[in-house]
């Protein structure tokens, strides 16, 4: 897969990357946390199946965002540690959670990450800012104290920061150029000109930090057949239906990362070998021409047209 700059980091990472969500068998978005921190047997043979595949694929890329998921993968990287750029934290000990907010609290979260990842340092930390932009500059000045103090002690690498909030990313970002990279939402709609989107992707690639998004598929709101469009096919169509799920996710990623070019690495969530196969494809195919851009426009632009209330933050990268 080809490889991008990210930003001034030296970095160079693959355009897709594996982000930290998966599908539960139970059709939940993501796993949380394993009773008695075990991870099932099943999980280990998924992850290690889906880091096999990106391994193949040449994606070097894994982002991680909670305590289930940093144990999963301690439980299949130990082999391959050194081919992939990991960027993690675990967004309810992070400065999401405001009473964590203090360097000493900060710290003891990214260790109990390396210790569940069982790596002796990230590449990248990639602090979990709060949702709706709250996090004040004394939370900020909390974050690089403990950045410096990870740095230091060779648990970091890089320092990065996950935002929803469009305002206090940009703000962050102009006002601490100690964040190298910048993790943000961006789906098919954030891609057109004159969006909230389009304002933050220039603040961030002027400031040299390393872009890297989030949410291509909405959260799988974009995979969904709201009111309006024809059903989902019965069981006897499953495979069709999964053909045309793939296809989707395949234009997608291919308009963002077509629409902007800025995007060091689009972070999507793998379920499967298959999707890792498709998202994989994407840049030996030939660019979007006029229907296909098209599609996933209108496509877009009507199933994220209204979102559920756990995802109305994301109408604002609109």
């Amino acid at each position: 897969m080809r490889l991008r700059s990210l930003g001034k980091t030296g970095l160079r990472v693959s355009a897709v990357g594996l982000g930290g969500h998966w599908r539960t068998p139970d059709g939940r978005r993501y796993y949380d946390r394993f009773d008695g921190d075990k991870v099932p047997a099943d999980v280990v043979r998924n992850r290690a199946d889906v880091v096999a595949a990106c391994l193949d694929a040449g994606i070097n890329v894994i982002d991680i965002t909670t305590a289930a998921e940093a144990l999963a993968y301690g439980r299949v990287l130990a082999a391959c540690r050194d081919r992939f750029i990991i960027g993690a934290d675990d967004y309810q000990w992070s400065a999401r959670n405001r009473e964590c907010c203090n360097a000493q609290a900060l710290i003891a979260n990214v260790e109990r990450c390396l210790a569940r990842l069982r790596t002796d340092y990230l590449d990248i930390w990639r602090v979990t800012a709060e949702v709706h932009g709250r996090n004040t500059p004394a939370d900020v000045e909390a974050i690089l104290e403990a950045a410096d103090r990870l740095r230091s002690a060779g648990k970091i690498r890089f320092l990065g920061v996950s935002s929803h909030h469009p305002g206090w990313i940009r703000q962050t970002i102009e006002r601490y150029p100690a964040f190298q990279i910048a993790l943000v939402p961006f789906t098919p709609l954030s891609g057109r000109p004159s969006t909230v989107s389009s304002d933050v992707v220039q603040t961030i690639a002027a400031s040299g930090t390393g872009l890297m998004t989030i949410k291509p598929f909405a959260g799988g709101m974009l995979f969904r057949n709201p009111a309006g469009e024809p059903a989902p096919p019965r069981s006897a169509d499953r495979r069709e239906s999964e053909r045309a799920t793939q296809e989707l996710a395949r234009l997608a990623l291919r308009y963002i990362l077509e629409c902007c070019p800025q995007i060091a690495c689009v972070l999507a969530g793998m379920t499967t070998v298959e999707e890792v196969a498709t998202a994989a494809g994407i840049l030996s195919a030939p660019p979007l021409d006029e229907e296909e851009r098209s599609y996933i426009e209108r496509i877009a632009r009507h199933r994220l047209s209204t979102l559920p209330p756990e995802y109305a933050w994301l109408e604002q990268w609109h």
